[in-house]
Formats: structure tokens, C-alpha cells, sequence
């Protein structure tokens, strides 16, 4: 699901009938319905009015016009991208794959893409808005990988439980990490991690 606050609309993407359904967020009226390959998880770009939708079956992300509902490109990516994620300081749309050790940048202005290996089976991802540093939770792999939004250069931030979430607080710049296998929450603050509860 994303919304896009420029134009208060909902994109929801229903991976099991393969439809992405645009609601009116002012009235919660549902008006076009587009048929895609497995669309998951999408994100919005404000600023250049864009919605960016992850195809899980077709391998590519899918950018539509926020105004006309259009699709105006489709971005080839690694095999099975599952979400994705706007960096509102690069104006970058991350996505992540669901099972290859890599995310992608795309470029929100020309809508092309460049990878970044993290680890294995990256799961979640989220930006911070203010320092523009993404964070990759990596199921597989027990970690987090954090990205520099502007460079694309990254860094493995300890190890975990099988991550399986990540979200961050832009104001006090922590990052909480979901660890499966330990019933436990990490909170990563800065660029170091903090405590474990």
C-alpha cells in the first residue's frame, strides 16, 4: 500500500488477485483497478508525484504518474522484488528483493536503477528521512545493513535473531529492529546499536 499525499490517493496492491486498486482518499472511493504480474508493496514520491510498485512475479517495479494513474515505466530488477520504500533527501525509491542479497536504488527523476549487495534474504527496509540512511533488516542473514542514501556504500550493523522488521523514529534517530527467533526488539541508535529489550 502506498499514499501519496500529493494528490490524497491510496494504491493498494493485492499480490493474490494481481490487481492494484487507486482510492480516493477523500471520498474512500476505489476508481481504476490496473491488472499486474503480483504487484506487492509500493511507496509514493511526492515531490515528483510518482508511485512506485514492486512486482513480485515480474521481476521489475512499476513507477505510475500520481496525477493521471498512468503507467509511465517499468524498472527490471532482481528476481521477486517485494517492497519498496521512498528516500524523500535523494530522491531515490529503494526496493528489495525477497530472496537475492541485493536492494536497489532507483532514481525517482530518470527511473532507473543501481544495486547495493546487503545480506542474505532481505526482508524489510526503511529510510530515514533526515539523514537519508536506509536500513535493510536481512532475515537470512541476522543482520542489518545500513545504506548511504546519497553514495549507495553500506555497512553491517551486528548481528540479530532473524530480522524480520524494521522502522525508524526520525526524531530521535533510533531504528527498531524485530528479531524472530529471540522475541526481542533491538534499537540501533545513530550508527551504533544501543541495547536490546
Amino acid at each position: 500500500m502506498a499514499a501519496n499525499p500529493a494528490t490524497n490517493k491510496v494504491y493498494v496492491a493485492d499480490l493474490g488477485t494481481n490487481i492494484v486498486t487507486v482510492i480516493d482518499g477523500a471520498t474512500n472511493t476505489p476508481t481504476p483497478r490496473y491488472h499486474w504480474s503480483d504487484p506487492a508493496l509500493g511507496a509514493a514520491d511526492p515531490a515528483t508525484n510518482k508511485i512506485f510498485i514492486a512486482n513480485f512475479g515480474s521481476s521489475s517495479v512499476s513507477v505510475f504518474n500520481g496525477q493521471t494513474n498512468a503507467v509511465i515505466a517499468t524498472v527490471p530488477t532482481g528476481s521477486n522484488p517485494i517492497a519498496v520504500a521512498d528516500d524523500p533527501l535523494t530522491r531515490r525509491n529503494l526496493r528489495r528483493e525477497s530472496e537475492q542479497r541485493q536492494r536497489d536504488a532507483i532514481n525517482a527523476a530518470t527511473n532507473t536503477a543501481a544495486t547495493v549487495p546487503v545480506g542474505s534474504e532481505p526482508t524489510a527496509l526503511a529510510v530515514n528521512p533526515l539523514t537519508g540512511e536506509i536500513y535493510v533488516a536481512n532475515e537470512e542473514g541476522n543482520s542489518v545493513t545500513v545504506i548511504n542514501g546519497a553514495t549507495n556504500s553500506n555497512r553491517h550493523c551486528g548481528r540479530r535473531n532473524r530480522s524480520v522488521a524494521v522502522a525508524v523514529n526520525p526524531v530521535s534517530d533510533n531504528v527498531y529492529v524485530a528479531n524472530e527467533l529471540s522475541d526481542s526488539v533491538t534499537v540501533i541508535s545513530g550508527l551504533r546499536t544501543s541495547r536490546t529489550r
